[in-house]
């Protein structure tokens, strides 16, 4: 079975997000980690400036993709987008399949522009547009995704004028 090769399928649309002509990313290049296990073996796939490291049953390689870079617009939680300028720098996936095991996590962590409370307000505005169910908490947000996926939120001031967060979904 070719499962574990799944993950390299899921990293090609990736690869196609925020690469373009804008030199403003240079040296904010977004990592990314992609963890599978399953029965038929393991899969890991990581990028780190530009460079992209493949290790699934049978193949194992480097390939450059320069400029990978991912923005506010190219991600959302059930139509909540991030906050307007917020760059993602990190985008995980893990995944295990096996035996009896049928779980995984998506997770990425980003930079917003703006102090923590407009960050925390512009979430709370829009996880309400969007009638999710959530929950404040004292380090950002909980709730439940349409497709009844936990997540969690959490938002850390960086400074008056920066928010660091991190978005976790599933186990």
């Amino acid at each position: 079975m070719i499962r574990p090769a799944l993950p390299l399928v899921l990293l090609l649309p990736l690869a196609a997000c925020g690469m373009g002509d804008d030199e403003s990313t240079e040296g904010n290049a977004t990592t990314f980690s992609i963890h599978a296990q399953s029965d038929e073996g393991n899969t890991t796939i990581t990028g780190d400036g530009g460079k992209v490291g493949i290790r699934i049953p049978g193949f194992e390689g480097t390939i450059d993709i320069p400029g990978f870079q991912l923005k506010s617009d190219d991600l959302d939680i059930d139509g909540v987008k991030l906050y307007p300028g917020t760059t993602i720098t990190h985008f995980g996936i893990r995944a295990d399949d096996r035996g009896n095991r049928d779980s995984g996590s998506v997770d990425f962590e980003f930079v917003s522009p703006a102090g923590r409370e407009a960050v925390v307000e512009w979430f709370r505005e829009r996880f309400a547009e969007e009638d999710m169910t959530v929950a404040q908490t004292e380090q950002g947000f909980t709730g439940t995704t349409s497709d009844d996926d936990h997540f969690t939120l959490t938002l850390t001031a960086d400074g008056d004028e920066k928010t660091q967060g991190k978005f976790t979904i599933g186990d």
